[in-house]
Order: structure tokens, then C-alpha cells, then sequence
């Protein structure tokens, strides 16, 4: 700790300074993220304060099974926080320990290495872990209060907490710097971004599949049992979160016997988890992180190569610039993991939906067809979303070497054409799965169906167009984060303007739809020269919408100054 203290001080100093000097606006950010995190600490302790008491109130149900029915609830928080927080520690290490700017003066410092890794290492432990701790300590603050745990609860607790929260971290940290020792930073962090991606979007989709909105509605004693059965994910009798949930609850119930076993075992593995971090630290860290500053060359795999012949293959009819476009566009985006990562989260977001679709009660099919016509411009705004992150921002992608294509012989307006094209296929896909699979889980009629296809196709069309015009008429070739480009002003305006798009084309198919229905139930007659009218001016703003803003953004990139 005596080598510590200074680096330690410099950090505060630091924090300080930083806080001290920010702007007004910096300092509202500051308050607000406060004041929200503070909000869902409260939240979350009292959602679980009620869940304790309620199953201390159900009279069927014995002190014992309830505390048992808690255990395994506590057994499945500590387990699903153990599995976060070591992706989470894998993904921080790699910026903290290893692409730090502050490295670049601390390594050549008179620093000890012990002293300075033991910083990184506590850097990492706070940066992946205050999520966890806002979220998992409310809980067991809220069982020590139900459960009237005595108060020696609270600081073992705490240091229950603490135990638990450090072998994530070593052996996370452990796992970076294997890979380090052997591969470029770039490709390290792009392969675990992914895979973080991944597990994150399998955690989402097992959660939704719990059904956690019969918490709120019991609909019986049983119900409620079944509910937390289900919730409660297998004990792994072998793993710390299985410790740390029986020491826990041994304290407070005061069997100080039980907690010593589980918590000595606790710490065994913690101070072995640290053992051979700091075994690993000094035989790879150094040699780690000398890689890590070096630029090395990715060959070209014999996958790629095959790619880009089947491309060419598929492409050998078009014309030498449009060919050359599509296959550039393809291959950096396989290339990004980071890019088509995000499309296993797309996919959770279309089972959960479908899901919802699934699980909602309709009691008759008149309900079923209304709730598909409005399921229309969900679908609608969920494309909108897709095409706001992957359509809008592929001309800022070019980034610093747009002077390549601005200096090159192509049109922009068929450069733009070839980038409508490319995403318009797999928006269509999702669009079209989107709206058929709900269409045939609500069981709607053929007239709706056929409508919902139509209307999806035009709306795919439109958001396609303008997200890649609106895109090249509010480039961001200077960006230092690809997913700032979305959210940048010319990408509020993109979804405000298919807000209203979406809303318009809404609107106008409402009439027909209601004449449909109106007709089947003999309330009103249906007229085909009403049909045609609207439709057809559905029909004009969805071309007005695909094809305005690809011109406009073709003239906006012939205008466009490198210098900007």
C-alpha cells in the first residue's frame, strides 16, 4: 500500500480536477446519470423488499421454504452476476491494463510493475463492477431487512461482496493477457466485443423467456412457486456464487458455523485466483503489452479469398465500379466483428418480439386483425431502428478515405444506388419474416396479410432510401466511434422523418382497412374507388421518400468539400 499511495492520490487528484473544471452542461450529464442510477437503486431495493414479503406472507407457505425458496433466488443472482462480471473484467482489462493512454507515461516511470499492475487491477475490478453492485447489493440489503438479519449482516456482507466480485476479475484479467501474449490488441478486442455481445444478447433472451411480468400477478400460491422454480438456475454446489449465497444466508440466520465453511472456501478461491494472476502478470504483462503497441499486419485468410471469388462470381455481369463498391462494402463489414456482432442482439430482438406477439391474450378475431394493422408501424419503427444504425451511417464508414471516392471516376449517384441496393436485401428479409411470422401467430385474414406484405415492402423500401441519402447528406467522415454516427443530429432528423413516414402511411391505410372490416360486419359499404385513392397516396409519398433523399444526397456529396 505504500507504493500505492501515490499513484492512488494522482488518480483522485485527477478526479477531482476533472470534476472541479467541467462545463455546466458535463456537470447537468453528471447529476442527471446520479440522480437515474440513484432511482434504480431505490427501485430495485423495493421491488425485491416486496417480493420477500410477500412469500413471508403467503400462509401456506413454512418460514423454512420460504428462506429455501429465497436461497435459491440469491443462488441465481450471485450466479448470473459471476458470469457477467467475468466477460465484463475480459472486455475492461483489455482498455485498462493494456490501451491506457496513462501507460505510456507510467511503464518508463520509476513505478514498480507490482504497484502499477495492483492499480490496473483495482481500475478494472471498479470499472466492471459498479453495475453489478448497484444492482445486487439493494437485493441483499432488502432480504437482511425482510428477513430481520441480525447487525453483523451488513459489514460481512460487504465483505462477502468483495470476495465474490475478485476472482471474476483475476481470472478475467488472466484470460486478456493469454490472448495478448499471442494476438494484435485490434483483433483481441473485436473477438471478445463479440462474444460479450453474444453472451449479453443469450442473457436477454433466457430472462424474457422467464416471463418476469407474472411476478406482479400471481395468479395463486402455486403459480408463485412454479414462478421462482423456474427462475432459479442449477446451484453449481462447486461454484463461488454458490458460496457467497450460503454465507449469506447463514449469517443471517445466525449459523456462524455454515458461514465459515462457505466463506473459507470463498476465500480460498479468491486468494488462489490472485496467486495466478500474479504468476501470469509476470511472465506475459510486459511482453503483452509491448504487442499491444505494435501495428500488425492481418493476412488475408483463404476464407476471405473464397468470399471475394464468390462475390465476384455473383457480381460478373454488373459493371467493373459497381461490382468493385459491392465487394469493398461486404468485406469490411465481415471484417468488423463488432459490426456483425450486433446482428446476434438484431436476432434476440425479433424472437423476443415475436414472443410478445405470441403471449398476448386477443379474445376475438376482429382484435387480432386491428392489433396486426398497428402491428405494422411497430415493425415499422423497429426497422427504422436497423436502418439507423447499418443504412444511415455506411457513407460516414468510408471515413478518412472518401478522397477516394471523391477523386474517383463514379457517379455518386449509382455509389449511393450500389449502398441502397446492398442493404435493401437483408432489411427486406427481416421486414418480411418480421411481419408474416406475427401476422401468422395472430391469425389474421388474407386481406390483412397481403396488405401487412405490401406495406411492409414499401416501408423497407423508403427507410432503406432515406437512411442511405440522409446519410450521404449528413456525412460524419471524422468519427472516433461508429456508433455515434446514428445518434449524431443528421440521425435524429433520419428517425424523426421515418417517424412521420411511418405515422402517414398509418394514417392513409387506416380508412381502407376500416371499410374492410366495416364491409365484413355489413356496419358501412366498402368502396373500391376509396381503396384506390388511398393506397395510391400511400403508394406516392413511399416513392417520394425512397428516391428524394438518394437524389439529394448524390448532389450533397458532388458539393462535398474534403477540406470539412
Amino acid at each position: 500500500m505504500k507504493g500505492l499511495a501515490p499513484l492512488i492520490r494522482l488518480k483522485l487528484t485527477l478526479l477531482k480536477n476533472s470534476l472541479l473544471h467541467s462545463t455546466l452542461r458535463e456537470k447537468g450529464r453528471i447529476l442527471f446519470l446520479i440522480l437515474l442510477a440513484s432511482s434504480f437503486v431505490v427501485g430495485d431495493y423495493y421491488l425485491f423488499t416486496r417480493i420477500f414479503r410477500y412469500l413471508l406472507t403467503i400462509k401456506e407457505f413454512p418460514f423454512f421454504f420460504a428462506l429455501g425458496l429465497t436461497e435459491r433466488l440469491l443462488g441465481m443472482v450471485f450466479l448470473t452476476s459471476l458470469s457477467m462480471l467475468f466477460i465484463s473484467n475480459i472486455i475492461v482489462s483489455l482498455s485498462t491494463i493494456y490501451l491506457s493512454r496513462d501507460l505510456d507515461l507510467l511503464i518508463p516511470s520509476p513505478v514498480k510493475l507490482s504497484h502499477l499492475f495492483s492499480l490496473k487491477f483495482g481500475e478494472t475490478l471498479m470499472n466492471s463492477s459498479y453495475m453489478i453492485i448497484a444492482g445486487s447489493v439493494p437485493i441483499f440489503i432488502a432480504y437482511g431487512k425482510v428477513f430481520k438479519a441480525p447487525f453483523h449482516y451488513y459489514p460481512l456482507m460487504g465483505l462477502i461482496v468483495l470476495l465474490f466480485l475478485i476472482p471474476p476479475a483475476a481470472l478475467g484479467i488472466t484470460v486478456t493477457m493469454s490472448l495478448m501474449r499471442f494476438f494484435s490488441a485490434k483483433r483481441v478486442h473485436q473477438v471478445l466485443s463479440a462474444v460479450a455481445l453474444i453472451f449479453g444478447v443469450a442473457v436477454v433472451v433466457v430472462f424474457r423467456f422467464m416471463k418476469p411480468e407474472r411476478l406482479f400477478s400471481p395468479k395463486g400460491t402455486d403459480d408463485l412457486v412454479e414462478l421462482l422454480k423456474s427462475f432459479s438456475l442449477p446451484s453449481f454446489r462447486f461454484l463461488p456464487s454458490s458460496w457467497a449465497a450460503k454465507s449469506l444466508v447463514a449469517v443471517s440466520q445466525g449459523r456462524m458455523g455454515e458461514f465459515l465453511l462457505e466463506g473459507g472456501l470463498l476465500l480460498l478461491f479468491t486468494v488462489s485466483s490472485v496467486i495466478l494472476l500474479a504468476w501470469v502478470a509476470k511472465a506475459t504483462y510486459l511482453a503483452g503489452f509491448s504487442g499491444s503497441q505494435e501495428q500488425r499486419r492481418i493476412r488475408l485468410k483463404r476464407r476471405k479469398e473464397r468470399l471475394e471469388r464468390l462475390l465476384r462470381f455473383l457480381f460478373a455481369r454488373s459493371s467493373p465500379e459497381l461490382r468493385a463498391l459491392v465487394i469493398k462494402d461486404i468485406k469490411l463489414f465481415v471484417r468488423d466483428t463488432l459490426q456483425w456482432s450486433q446482428l446476434f442482439l438484431l436476432a434476440a430482438l425479433v424472437i423476443i418480439y415475436l414472443f410478445n406477439i405470441k403471449n398476448i391474450p386477443l379474445p376475438s378475431p376482429f382484435i387480432k386483425n386491428a392489433l396486426s394493422f398497428l402491428n405494422l408501424g411497430l415493425a415499422g419503427f423497429v426497422l427504422a431502428g436497423v436502418s439507423a444504425r447499418y443504412a444511415f451511417p455506411t457513407t460516414s464508414l468510408e471515413g478518412r478515405s472518401f478522397w477516394l471516392i471523391h477523386s474517383a471516376p463514379i457517379d455518386y449517384r449509382r455509389f449511393l444506388w450500389e449502398k441502397f441496393l446492398l442493404f435493401l436485401a437483408p432489411l427486406l428479409t427481416l421486414a418480411l419474416i418480421l411481419v408474416y411470422t406475427s401476422n401468422r401467430l395472430l391469425g389474421v385474414d388474407r386481406y390483412i396479410m397481403t396488405l401487412s406484405l405490401i406495406s411492409i415492402t414499401g416501408m423497407t423500401l423508403a427507410l432503406t432510401g432515406m437512411g442511405v441519402g440522409m446519410g450521404a447528406m449528413f456525412p460524419k467522415f471524422n468519427y472516433d466511434n461508429q456508433a455515434k454516427i446514428a445518434v449524431s443530429g443528421g440521425g435524429l432528423i433520419y428517425m424523426l422523418l421515418s417517424l412521420i413516414y411511418i405515422g402517414l402511411i398509418i394514417v392513409l391505410e387506416a380508412r381502407p382497412v376500416y371499410l374492410h372490416f366495416a364491409g365484413k360486419l355489413r356496419i358501412e359499404h366498402h368502396l373500391l374507388i376509396e381503396d384506390i385513392i388511398f393506397y395510391s397516396g400511400a403508394g406516392l409519398i413511399t416513392l417520394i421518400a425512397t428516391l428524394l433523399p438518394l437524389k439529394l444526397g448524390a448532389k450533397a456529396l458532388s458539393r462535398y468539400e474534403l477540406s470539412e
